[in-house]
C-alpha cells in the first residue's frame, strides 16, 4: 500500500472515530438531560402526593390527635376547626368552662421564633397563624404491622388435612409473634425509627390562615419543611443540618416547592342515603331513595351501599383547593 492510500485510510479512520465520539457525546448529553428532567418530574410528583397527605392531615386533625395532657386512659376528641356545636373556633374538647365555653386545644400566645431574631412571633399549631411542619418518612415497623404473606392458609395437595386448612394460621399475622404482653405492646406500638432510605425525600407544611382556611406548602427535597435558614435557627434545629448554612442552601436550591390554599368544611357524605344503588344497577327495579340501617355491614349481592363504617371522610371535607402561582407572604 502506497503512502497516499495509507493517508486516506488514516483520514477515514480518524473521521469515523470523530463521528463516533460526537454521537457518543451527544448520547451522553441527552441521557444526562433526560435524567435531570426526570428528576424534576419525580420531585413534582412527590410534591403532588404531599398535597393529598396535607389535605388528609387537615381533615383528621380537625377531630383527632389531641391526647397530650389528657387524663390517663382518656382519648380527647375535637369537633372540627369550626366547632360544629356552637360555631366557635376549634379544635375544642368536650369540657365546658364558663364563660369561655368548650376548652380550646390551642393557645394564641406566641411561642415560636420564625425569623431567628430570638423573639417569639407566632403561636404553636393548631392556633391561627400556627404552622405544622411534617417531614415524611417510612417507619422501620409501622404500628400493628402484619406479615406480607400471600397465602396464610395454602391448600396442601397431600396430607391428612388436604383441603381443610381452616384457621391453622390466622390471617393476618403480626410480624412479632411472641405470645407475651410485652410483645403485643411492641407490635401495637411499632418502631418509629425512620428508614434511612426514606428520609429527605418529601414533606408538607400547613399554616392555619383562618378558622377553616389553610396555606399548604408541598416540598420534595431534604430541607425538612423549613422556610429558610433563619427559621432553622429560630426553631433551634441547626443540628439537623450539621450547623452548615451552605449545605442547607444547597438542599434548598435543589428542592421543588408548591403552594396551595385549601378550605375545610364540616360536611361529610351521608352514610344513610344510597343513591348509588340505582346508578350501578340500572337494570334492576331499585328505589332511588333506598336506604339501609346505619350499622349495615352486608347487602344483597350486586347492590352498592354506604354505612357508618364505610364513610371515609369522618373528619370533614376539603371544600376547595387553590393552586398559588407565587409563594404567599406567610406560609
Amino acid at each position: 500500500m502506497n503512502r497516499a492510500r495509507k493517508g486516506t485510510v488514516l483520514i477515514l479512520v480518524a473521521g469515523i472515530a470523530a463521528i463516533i465520539a460526537t454521537v457518543a457525546s451527544a448520547f451522553l448529553l441527552r441521557m444526562r438531560a433526560d435524567v435531570e428532567e426526570m428528576a424534576i418530574a419525580e420531585r413534582e410528583a412527590q410534591a403532588r402526593i404531599m398535597l393529598i397527605a396535607a389535605c388528609t392531615y387537615v381533615q383528621e386533625s380537625s377531630r383527632l390527635g389531641y391526647d397530650v395532657g389528657a387524663p390517663a386512659g382518656k382519648h380527647r376528641e375535637a369537633f372540627g376547626w369550626i366547632d360544629v356545636r356552637d360555631g366557635a373556633t376549634g379544635p375544642r374538647g368536650e369540657d365546658w368552662s364558663a364563660p369561655i365555653g368548650f376548652d380550646a386545644f390551642f393557645s394564641t400566645i406566641a411561642v415560636e421564633d420564625r425569623d431567628g431574631d430570638g423573639a417569639p412571633d407566632r403561636p404553636a399549631w393548631p392556633a391561627m397563624r400556627g404552622v405544622a411542619r411534617c417531614p415524611m418518612f417510612v417507619h422501620e415497623r409501622p404500628p400493628y404491622a402484619t406479615e406480607l404473606t400471600t397465602a396464610y392458609n395454602p391448600i396442601a395437595n397431600a396430607g391428612p388435612d388436604y383441603g381443610m386448612p381452616y384457621l391453622r394460621k390466622p390471617d393476618p399475622l403480626s410480624v412479632i409473634k411472641a405470645p407475651t404482653p410485652d410483645a403485643k405492646i411492641r407490635a401495637w406500638a411499632g418502631d418509629a425509627l425512620p428508614r434511612a432510605n426514606s428520609t429527605g425525600l418529601s414533606w408538607f407544611r400547613v399554616r392555619r390562615e383562618d378558622a377553616a382556611t389553610f396555606v399548604v406548602t408541598c416540598g420534595a427535597g431534604a430541607t425538612q419543611g423549613f422556610m429558610d435558614w433563619e427559621e432553622v435557627e429560630g426553631m433551634g434545629a441547626t443540628g439537623i443540618f450539621g450547623g452548615d448554612r451552605v449545605a442547607f442552601d444547597q438542599l434548598l436550591a435543589g428542592e421543588t416547592r408548591t403552594w396551595y390554599r385549601i378550605e375545610w368544611s364540616a360536611a361529610v357524605a351521608p352514610s344513610e342515603v344510597h343513591n348509588v344503588a340505582n346508578a350501578l344497577n340500572s337494570g334492576s327495579a331499585i328505589d332511588q331513595y333506598l336506604s339501609f340501617p346505619m350499622n349495615t355491614s352486608d347487602v344483597p349481592q350486586g347492590k352498592a351501599m354506604r354505612s357508618q363504617a364505610h364513610c371515609i371522610n369522618m373528619g370533614g371535607t376539603i371544600r376547595w383547593v387553590q393552586r398559588l402561582r407565587q409563594p404567599p407572604t406567610h406560609w
